[in-house]
């Protein structure tokens, strides 16, 4: 498999992982390290994109989405300090409680500390202004990697709306060459490692009153 075709599968997966959890929409920053991310996500019929150069304004274009839909909404930029950008509106995310799901391309770890072009640590960037960071491993052929993007991507959309809502930081690190196998399609299916109840409302408690009936386990507490 070459690099193109096993990078496309990982991210593939991992896009897919994002919609099982319920994101259908995505704000994208255009650059070049974040290409593959960005092109696959924009081709996918099941995801609505948006195009927005400047980052500062597309995190508070997203934030908005995020707002008036509460759903968590994706958000694309490359590596560097196009991610720096995002972190006024992230912070008023934090502060809403606002479904934000940020993906920053970055640069592979060889290219770290050598004085490579847009690249700076862009790890925990947004430290504690999101409820959780998930720094992916890079794209490697096999179906476990196919199975822990899939996973990833569905964990983090499952964070950001699980209530208190709030944003999330995924980082991930891509090696070129850039451009995904477009002819590629998602054909594996995995299930979810569980579901979380993300509010209660009226409209819900028959459901809730279904789930009930049946052997579960419910755990109490902080996580």
């Amino acid at each position: 498999m070459t690099n193109g075709k096993e990078l496309t599968a990982y991210l593939l997966a991992f896009i897919h992982g994002l919609k099982e959890s319920g994101l259908k929409e995505m704000v994208i920053s255009p650059g070049s390290r974040s290409t593959p991310l960005a092109l696959l996500a924009y081709r996918d019929p099941e995801i609505n994109c948006y195009i927005n150069v400047d980052e500062r304004s597309a995190a508070f274009f997203a934030l908005g989405l995020a707002k008036a839909q509460k759903e968590p909404v994706g958000l694309i930029c490359t590596s560097g300090t196009a991610a720096a950008n995002y972190y006024p509106a992230i912070c008023e995310a934090e502060a809403s409680n606002v479904p934000l799901v940020v993906l920053t391309a970055d640069r592979p770890p060889e290219a770290q500390g050598v004085g490579a072009p847009q690249t700076m640590d862009q790890q925990h960037l947004y430290g504690s202004h999101v409820k959780k960071y998930i720094g992916m491993a890079l794209p490697e052929e096999g179906e476990s990697f196919e199975r822990y993007a899939f996973f990833q991507g569905w964990e983090s959309a499952a964070a950001a709306i699980k209530i208190p809502k709030g944003p999330v930081h995924v980082n991930l690190p891509f090696r070129e060459p850039l451009l995904p196998d477009l002819s590629q399609s998602f054909t594996r299916h995995y299930s979810r490692k569980g579901e979380t109840i993300n509010k209660v409302t009226s409209f819900s408690l028959p459901e809730l009153d279904s789930l009930l009936t049946k052997k579960r386990l419910i755990i109490f507490g902080r996580e």
